[in-house]
């Protein structure tokens, strides 16, 4: 019987070892050529993000589709007429985790041309999940069509969220210049890990009047956006995932009124943590642009 205990218990390990995401090592390259309309932090942020994408496709492929589709109809007299209409786009089969390497980006003219090159590294794993969820980051408004990338210091952020799914969901706003990761999601004085979420049902958090929302009793205002230079980005993260998870060890920083926060490498750790051992996260990041006027 001891025998068949330990055996057991060995099985169980190694179901564990196999069940845990694989991460890799990828890199990527690309170059952006873009007009005198994008600024250069726009234009390096961009090459950058589309880097990794290359990395990804090169490592995990990708899925391209098409639909076509022929829409008959007819008027009053009796005529018909007909729409042809394709839909394409392209899927790609992996998820960018970290750098590993400080991105490399040079900048250059050619034939009257802006190039922005940019060259990663970084750590990814293969998408093998079916977690869907849409995430939209909103300006001054409670409703779609306020969804923006690029706020002033004053305005209000607020957050729509739609899950197919039940399950968790935490959020996370990146200081890129402090290198500080903010928890916004469970709310500060929430006794939460999570905040639970249904399905098909749309959300709108950072709301002071929308009672709706899970945790609206620990919501303390709204939520404004500081800058302290000209222009400053900061980075939304949404992590949702259909198997319970709970938030980062952050701290809470005595006699301000800020989330509880963590250092940059610290939330990383988490996450790598968090999407290694669980297949079926998911991460969406909402990159915002804030300026001082």
């Amino acid at each position: 019987m001891k025998n068949i205990f330990v055996i057991f218990i060995l099985y169980i390990g190694i179901f564990s070892v196999c069940s845990a995401q694989k991460i890799v090592d990828v890199c990527g390259e690309y170059t952006y050529y873009y007009p005198s309309t994008v600024s250069p932090e726009q234009a390096k942020q961009t090459a950058i993000n589309r880097a990794r994408i290359e990395g990804l496709i090169k490592e995990f492929n990708q899925t391209v589709y098409q639909t076509n589709t022929t829409v008959i109809t007819s008027n009053k007299n009796g005529e018909s007429s007909s729409d042809f209409i394709s839909i394409g786009g392209s899927n790609v089969q992996g998820e960018w985790i970290e750098d590993t390497k400080e991105p490399q980006v040079s900048f250059y003219t050619k034939d009257n041309m802006f190039i922005c090159i940019a060259k990663v590294c970084g750590k990814a794993k293969k998408i093998t999940n079916t977690t869907e969820f849409t995430s939209k980051v909103l300006c001054n408004g409670t409703d779609g069509r306020y969804e923006s990338n690029k706020f002033r210091a004053g305005d209000y952020l607020y957050l729509s969220f739609l899950s197919a799914s039940d399950g968790w969901l935490c959020v996370y706003l990146l200081d890129r210049e402090a290198q500080e990761v903010f928890c916004l999601l469970p709310y500060r004085n929430s006794p939460n890990g999570t905040i639970k979420i249904k399905h098909d049902t749309l959300y709108l958090f950072f709301d002071p009047q929308d009672s709706n929302q899970p945790d609206y009793d620990y919501i303390e205002g709204n939520l404004y956006i500081t800058c302290t230079k000209e222009i400053e980005y900061n980075e939304v993260y949404v992590i949702f995932s259909p198997n319970n998870f709970s938030k980062a060890n952050g701290s809470k920083i005595k006699g301000e009124y800020l989330p509880r926060q963590l250092s940059f490498k610290d939330f990383q750790k988490w996450l790598i943590s968090c999407q290694t051992k669980d297949r079926d996260i998911k991460v969406n990041k909402h990159l915002i642009e804030i300026n001082k006027k």
